[in-house]
Formats: C-alpha cells, sequence, structure tokens
C-alpha cells in the first residue's frame, strides 16, 4: 500500500501529525487569556485518496490521485474558578478533493471534532475529572485510534465516535495514590451495506465495527522510599 501526501500552506501539516495538531487546537487555551480562535488553510496532493492497497484491481479506478485544499477553523475556552476548571473546544475541518475520491459521490470532506472537560478538586488529596470527545465526519484519525500511516484511509459517511470518560483521583497518604473511573466509547458507521467481490462478501463497515465499549479501571500508586526515589503502579482494568 503505498500513499504519498503533500501540504503547503499558513499551516501545514501531513498525515502523522492531523491527531496532534487537532489536540493542541482543542486543548486549554492560551494561558493570557480564556479563550482562543484560529483557523487554518492549507493545500495538498494526495496519490492515493481512498489508501487502496497496490494489488486492489476490482473495481477499476480505486487508485485516484487528487489535489485539494482545507480550511479549519476552530476555537478553544479554558475556564477556571477555585477548585475547577472547565475546558470546550471545538474543531470543523473541511476538505476539497479535485477528483471525486473513490466510493463517494461528492468531492468534499468535513468533520466536526468537539472536546468537552471539567476537573474539579474538593480538597488537596481528592478530585474528580470528567471528559467526553465527540467526532462526526469522514477523517479516520480522528474517528478511530492506532497507528495514523497503518489505519489512514478516507471513510464515507458521517460517521461517529465518542469517548466519555469520568475518573477520581486520591491521595490516600503521602506514599499510596489511587484512581478509578470509568470510560465509553461508542462508534457508529454509516457504511450498512455488504461488499461482494467475485464470491467473496465481506462485512460492511458498520457491520464489523459498529460497537460500544465499556471499562472500568483502578491505579494505585505506591511511592517509594525518600532514599530509593522509586514510584511503582498496580493496574487493574475491566470491561
Amino acid at each position: 500500500m503505498k500513499k504519498i501526501v503533500a501540504s503547503v500552506g499558513l499551516v501545514a501539516i501531513g498525515a502523522s501529525g492531523i491527531q496532534s495538531v487537532s489536540a493542541q487546537a482543542l486543548g486549554a487555551a492560551d494561558a493570557s487569556k480564556p479563550w482562543s480562535v484560529s483557523a487554518t488553510l492549507r493545500g495538498f496532493y494526495d496519490d492515493n485518496t481512498a489508501t487502496t492497497p497496490n494489488n486492489f484491481t476490482i473495481p477499476d479506478g480505486s487508485h485516484r490521485d487528487s489535489f485539494g485544499f482545507e480550511v479549519s477553523p476552530s476555537a478553544a475556552l479554558a475556564w477556571s474558578v477555585d477548585q475547577t476548571t472547565i475546558t470546550l473546544g471545538a474543531l470543523y475541518s473541511f476538505k476539497y478533493y479535485e477528483n471525486i475520491p473513490y466510493n463517494s459521490t461528492d468531492h468534499d470532506d468535513s468533520t466536526f471534532t468537539f472536546n468537552a472537560g471539567l476537573t474539579h478538586a474538593f480538597n488537596e488529596r481528592i478530585s474528580i475529572r470528567v471528559s467526553d470527545a465527540f467526532v462526526i465526519g469522514q477523517e479516520p484519525d480522528t474517528l478511530r485510534a492506532g497507528n495514523t500511516f497503518s489505519t489512514f484511509q478516507r471513510v464515507s459517511g458521517d460517521n461517529i465516535r465518542n469517548y466519555g470518560l469520568i475518573g477520581l483521583d486520591a491521595q490516600l497518604t503521602p506514599e499510596i495514590g489511587l484512581s478509578v473511573g470509568y470510560d465509553n466509547a461508542f462508534y457508529d458507521y454509516k457504511d450498512n451495506g455488504a461488499h461482494v467481490s467475485g464470491f467473496v462478501v465481506q462485512p460492511s463497515l458498520a457491520g464489523a465495527l459498529n460497537r460500544i465499549e465499556n471499562r472500568a479501571h483502578n491505579r494505585a500508586q505506591l511511592l517509594g522510599s525518600a532514599r530509593n526515589k522509586g514510584a511503582y503502579w498496580v493496574s487493574v482494568y475491566g470491561h
């Protein structure tokens, strides 16, 4: 599988940088003010818009290159009062392809990302954190986790991914800390039709990937003595 993406613009990023830049745009605002607004404009060339494997020749035309451009405005808010901090972030990405990507009827892609977080410290030893990350669109780098270059491919349709988390952190003693929590992941892909190639039938993305994941976790921290200056962790995860 070969894929070359080149870009140039006011802020230029490659495929491997999309997640980190999005995280920066959606994170805490500048320390000098509680909010920030920004926008990115870039042009790009993609020699394999569908990230189709080299030996995939049916149907013909799946290997398709394209020039294009992306417009990406974002806004972030970080608000703190007493022991409570609230963060909000929104990022919109509009991509236009000169050549319509394979298995698509439109020249453009739109992806919306929204992050929200709340942290509250009850006292010096106990704090709670709640966060949610919602994505709807076609970009898999923000829809699913994993190595960017091995999972990067365009996914048609208004696909949805949502991560929610709640956690409690406690410093029980000067030597022992505890973190417990629960997180939920929701995936909803719009591709719900089976794919037939000859005598081979492959499930749709919805059939293979739609799911709800629930996890409960706890982690204990045992600090070493002042002489050793060590830290030891014991983690337990449940599904």
